[in-house]
């Protein structure tokens, strides 16, 4: 029987069933090289030896600090890590994962909400080390060493110079994606492009209110023009954005002017218009075409986004403002389609049918299919073979 230190099949099922309860996300076991053990779904993103390196990262980072590691991983999923032990030895780990868009204010495509991923990270371990399956004393170990080591880099920081002409350089480089996403209308990543440069700039210029408020309305200003050039009304942006400055005055704490940046760039993307709706309109219906042939196989929202050449973020945004619904209820109706097909054409059990229509679950297919057709696999085939046997009765009759 496979194990990973005192892990074994059943403790697994039972902690995979919990986590899907609790947050709505799958949970895997894995080696130390990140090589999945035990899976509680199908992995949503690119596996192989990226895959590997991802998750072995994040259990890394888990391990080194003794707290939940968090890695991004295949560009759009973060995954969430703790750590594995047998005698004080790490030897595997449990990761959970989920898109991105789930752990930002929006929430996911498909309406499950959003996770907060401190909060469930903090759950897994703790349930870890209830069941013994990780080191509890070792852990919080590595957390005070952590955290003392991280009270050293404080003092090195405000040891060092932070001139203005420092700190420019760390997100100069960021800047110009940044004002492109801006542009291109592309929520997701501008979020992502200016969560690094306020990283970057806090990083080195913490301790120095002044010096961040300088660079963060610098910032803000340059992020308004980037979004008047493609046909955001300026007194629409200005005036609604910018009648909060009495109040980004008064802040005087890095999470607080982050806050109200992170704000700003939400207010400012609204007034972005959609650009080349037309042209993204004809890459959706290709895109769609594509699924349609492939909706058998585990097509995910980043490789659908692909496909259309478009992130994630954009990719959710057009296909609703196009169809009025989501990349999950388009999947599940053209799964359900194909389903249905077969359930009328031949004698497959159902939990072959649903395999062979992109459905890992049995249980979960029969009740997507019930959502789209109104009853059971089982119930549709019977209706249809009653309705196949009249039209033949009749056609004899004739």
């Amino acid at each position: 029987m496979k194990t990973i230190g005192l892990l074994d099949t059943s403790s697994f099922e039972v902690l995979a069933g919990e986590n899907r309860q609790r947050c709505g996300s799958p949970l895997f076991a894995v080696d130390q090289a990140g090589k999945i053990v035990f899976a509680g779904g199908v992995w949503p993103g690119a596996d192989g030896e990226s895959g590997e390196r991802d998750r072995a990262l994040a259990l890394r980072e888990a391990w080194r600090w003794g707290t939940v590691g968090v890695a991004m991983c295949d560009g759009h999923l973060m995954v969430w890590a703790i750590p594995l032990t047998l005698n004080n030895q790490l030897v595997g780990g449990l990761l959970s994962v989920t898109h991105e868009m789930r752990v930002l204010e929006t929430g996911g495509d498909d309406g499950a909400g959003r996770i907060d991923i401190r909060a469930a990270g903090a759950w897994l371990r703790e349930r870890c080390e209830a069941l013994n399956l990780t080191n509890a004393d070792a852990l919080a170990a590595r957390r005070a060493s952590y955290e003392a080591e991280q009270q050293r880099a404080y003092v090195l920081h405000d040891a060092q110079s932070r001139k203005a002409a420092a700190i420019r350089s760390l997100y100069t480089l960021e800047e110009r994606g940044l004002f492109a996403a801006i542009r291109a209308g592309d929520r997701g990543e501008a979020r992502n492009i200016l969560n690094r440069v306020l990283v970057a700039v806090y990083h080195y210029g913490a301790g120095n209110v002044g010096l961040l408020k300088g660079f963060l309305l610098e910032l803000v200003a340059s992020m308004f023009r980037s979004a008047i050039e493609v046909g955001a009304v300026p007194d629409a942006l200005w005036g609604g954005s910018f009648a909060s400055l009495a109040n980004f005055a008064g802040v005087e704490t890095p999470e607080a002017m982050a806050s109200w940046v992170r704000r700003t760039l939400e207010q400012l993307m609204d007034a972005v218009p959609v650009a080349g709706s037309t042209r993204g309109a004809d890459r959706l219906a290709r895109t769609l075409r594509l699924i349609g042939e492939r909706c058998h196989e585990p097509v995910t929202l980043a490789a659908a986004a692909k496909m259309a050449g478009l992130s994630p973020s954009r990719f959710c945004a057009v296909l609703k403002q196009e169809t009025g619904t989501t990349f999950t209820s388009i999947l599940n109706r053209m799964r359900v389609d194909r389903a249905a097909a077969m359930l009328s054409r031949s004698d497959a059990g159902i939990g072959e049918i649903a395999l062979r229509c992109g459905f890992a679950d049995q249980s979960y297919f029969t009740r997507v299919f019930r959502t789209y057709r109104g009853c059971a696999p089982r119930a549709f085939r019977l209706k249809t073979s009653r309705s196949d046997a009249a039209k033949s009765a009749g056609s004899t009759v004739l």
